[in-house]
């Protein structure tokens, strides 16, 4: 423990999230989403309310501001290794979001792949889009000027799903905003061979990940695949971060076909550094988010 806060320059104030570290293996899967199944999502509270929708196999989440008028909507696919549900820091920053933009967020708590075939999280996904496309003017949603965004696997759902929609000439969303993202299944990037120890991800964890997700077969990568579709993106990486190479090629990719692209390159941070809700440089980049997605909202 003590080499890797040696190896690793993170700043201290992160605290004891220097030193987590998750197994990747099915007990924890199980015993990991019994116990966030558990913990309130605290939905309906001052500044927000939600509709909880259940579709064929799987729910989904509308959050809206409670007492404005929703400027927007937003579909967040959440993080967890494909794997694991959605946790606190989650909706912590979804309510964030909302109470600081007034968007309408609709969550998509997607099947995990682990339970079943590897495209489950991407299926369900993709039918949580087509279901709000289809039935927006039911829901009361203003989808004119919807948006996409995720953190570490739901990064990679967003792009995955746009991929999607653009195969099959469906209306995509008007930007994204990827935290940390997943992006390629690719292990000769840099970060990928030099961070295999660092904690909350690492290249050892990733690797894990894929193998559970793709059993061999990779049916999309942004980095060698066409994305001049993309909408206008927001990329955000962490320094100690084995995902942190693959978000700026992406970045750089996209700067050739869409110049409406941000990459903002944090430092002294890990991957899912923006659950320590009150530090400093998260505080700093939560504004660049918000200020990201204001500039498509009425």
């Amino acid at each position: 423990m003590r080499y890797t806060l040696m190896k690793y320059n993170i700043d201290k104030k992160f605290g004891i999230w220097r030193y987590i570290k998750s197994p990747m293996n099915r007990f924890m899967f199980g015993f990991g989403n019994f116990i966030l199944n558990l913990i309130p999502k605290a939905l309906n509270n001052k500044f927000t309310k939600y509709r909880k929708i259940k579709l064929d196999n799987f729910n989904i989440y509308i959050i809206e501001p409670k007492n404005n008028k929703s400027c927007g909507t937003l579909m967040y696919f959440h993080g967890g290794a494909f794997c694991f549900k959605g946790g606190p820091n989650h909706f912590k920053n979804i309510k964030e979001y909302i109470k600081r933009t007034n968007l309408t967020i609709i969550y998509v708590d997607y099947r995990m792949a682990y339970k079943s075939n590897n495209e489950i999280c991407i299926n369900d996904s993709f039918d949580a889009y087509k279901y709000i496309l289809k039935c927006y003017k039911t829901l009361d949603l203003n989808i004119s000027n919807i948006g996409f965004g995720g953190d570490s696997a739901g990064g990679y759902i967003c792009l995955r799903v746009i991929n999607e929609c653009f195969k099959n000439n469906i209306m995509l969303p008007k930007y994204q905003m990827l935290i940390y993202p997943v992006v390629s299944k690719d292990k000769n990037f840099e970060s990928i061979i030099k961070y295999t120890n660092t904690p909350m991800w690492n290249s050892k964890l990733n690797k894990k990940m894929w193998n559970i997700y793709s059993n061999g077969d990779f049916i999309f990568d942004p980095l060698t695949q066409d994305i001049s579709y993309m909408p206008p993106t927001y990329i955000e990486v962490c320094e100690f971060d084995c995902l942190h190479d693959e978000g700026v090629l992406l970045y750089n990719k996209l700067l050739l076909v869409n110049k409406d692209c941000i990459l903002n390159d944090t430092k002294r941070t890990m991957h899912g550094y923006d659950v320590c809700y009150n530090h400093p440089i998260v505080i700093d980049f939560f504004n660049k988010r918000i200020e990201f997605i204001n500039k498509f909202l009425f």
